[in-house]
């Protein structure tokens, strides 16, 4: 389970949340690998996989490093926070979504950062998208039903509240924001307060 984005070099960022435990792979693990099989699931993985042809496919997460946390767990022995969703800016930073709605920063340093915060709530079923100059949309889900702009500096603003479930998110080349209101079956499209 997870989320999937492409960065602006065409590289397929994953953000990789599924406990092996509860779902059993398909294959055993390389032999001399079984001691780590025991050990707590330290996720969420974020993956950054680039498309490489003398690699055969499928590609297999399970055996591909993360690009964060590097070495599978953070260097402070710290849980990380339940990453939901993700989107590449154009300097190549990661902006990362918590299902309590702080947004963390990724840079291309490797450092790993809080954000900003999103109204309080429980976010699932969201969306990100970002705007070429940064500003970052995100789509509340079905427990937070709103849209909000995140601008470059971290400040948020709430754009639409009251929705019935906005999932998906996507925004046109002429900067306009689309939401999908899944529970109405329907796009709506949402007035941003970027210039």
């Amino acid at each position: 389970g997870g989320t999937l984005a492409f960065d602006r070099l065409g590289r397929l960022m994953i953000v990789d949340y599924a406990d092996p435990f509860l779902s059993q792979p398909e294959e055993r693990a390389p032999p001399g690998l079984e001691q780590f099989r025991d050990e707590d699931y330290r996720g969420p993985l974020i993956f950054r996989l680039a498309f490489d042809p003398a690699i055969s496919l499928p590609r297999r997460l399970g055996y591909a490093a993360p690009l964060f946390p590097r070495g599978w767990s953070r260097a402070s022995g710290l849980a990380l926070p339940h990453m939901i969703s993700l989107v590449a800016l154009a300097t190549d930073d990661l902006v990362l979504l918590t299902s309590s709605g702080e947004l963390f920063r990724l840079g291309r340093d490797g450092a790993f950062e809080l954000f900003t915060r999103l109204p309080r709530g429980q976010y699932n079923r969201t969306h990100m998208v970002a705007a070429p100059d940064g500003t970052i949309f995100v789509s509340g889900g079905f427990h937070v039903g709103g849209v909000f702009q995140v601008a470059p500096d971290g400040a948020v603003t709430t754009l639409a509240g009251r929705m019935a479930d906005p999932e998906g998110i996507a925004l046109d080349h002429r900067g306009r924001l689309y939401v999908a209101e899944s529970s109405f079956h329907r796009i709506v499209r949402v007035p941003t307060s970027r210039r």
